[in-house]
């Protein structure tokens, strides 16, 4: 806390610096009575006194009054050439030696009137940033950090690892061996999984895919595959058709999925449930 001037003021303005951002302080003012006031009071005029706390009330966030006189005209409520006579008497008034208030004229020719040393007193303070506490981590919870921000789940590593060595992924693997091998019934069912197994898939495994997924979104997925930039086809068709992907960028347009549109779109007859008609 900085205190300027003469303790004993009969106003003094409290400014106040709140800490807003990394750096900065933002400033606010209130102007309150000193313990002088009434010492100033009993020896002032009562309307004079009366112009002198107008004054005050022009204070700005950093302390500073220095209104002119039009605008205490407007909150005295008389014109500006009236309100630079009254200012004028506190100016030639004084208090302890000093003046009550005093007169500087700018460069541009405007009057402005501030407060005397001995008037007004300057208070500051600035106020700590609200920053909470901080809490030092401990070793265990630095390392649960560490693993629910970098670590994989141990299923996934696994699986990783076992595709690396060529092992092939647990999941798929556990889908082939409990799909069915029973081809399906309809012919556009029984299409789907000759496709599919055209591009690599297992055929139990596309036998699944057809009865789980339908016919019509393993085949769309087929005829979308060559506009994919994917480097295992199979597996790439295996998870497009499981999570339903969308059309790639830059494929044509298909007609619907049927037995005559996919006879021209996949060269070959569908009468024929052998690969022979392929």
């Amino acid at each position: 806390m900085a205190e300027a001037g003469h303790s004993d003021h009969p106003f003094v303005a409290e400014v106040t610096h709140e800490h807003e951002g990394a750096s900065r302080y933002v400033p606010s003012c209130r102007v309150s009575i000193g313990p002088s006031f009434r010492e100033l009071a009993r020896q002032m005029p009562v309307d004079a006194l009366r112009d002198l706390v107008v004054v005050m009330t022009f204070a700005t966030p950093n302390g500073r009054v220095s209104p002119g006189a039009p605008e205490l005209g407007g909150a005295l409520g008389c014109s500006g050439w009236v309100a630079r006579l009254r200012l004028m008497r506190l100016c030639r008034g004084w208090w302890r030696g000093q003046p009550v208030l005093r007169l500087h004229r700018q460069p541009s020719g405007r009057e402005t009137f501030t407060p005397g040393v001995l008037i007004l007193g300057l208070r500051e303070r600035m106020l700590p940033p609200a920053t909470p506490p901080s809490v030092a981590a401990g070793r265990e919870r630095v390392i649960s950090a560490s693993r629910a921000r970098y670590a994989k789940p141990r299923a996934e590593v696994e699986r990783d690892i076992m595709v690396q060595a060529g092992w092939g992924d647990p999941a798929e693997a556990e889908a082939v061996r409990s799909a069915s091998t029973a081809d399906p019934s309809d012919k556009l069912g029984l299409w789907a999984v000759r496709r599919l197994v055209r591009v690599g898939v297992d055929h139990s495994l596309a036998v699944k895919l057809v009865g789980e997924c339908g016919a019509v979104e393993c085949i769309s997925q087929v005829r979308w595959l060559p506009y994919r930039n994917a480097k295992d086809k199979a597996r790439y068709l295996v998870a497009a058709i499981q999570g339903r992907y969308g059309e790639p960028v830059g494929a044509p347009s298909f007609p619907p999925v049927s037995l005559d549109a996919d006879d021209t779109a996949f060269p070959g007859p569908i009468r024929e449930t052998t690969d022979a008609g392929d």
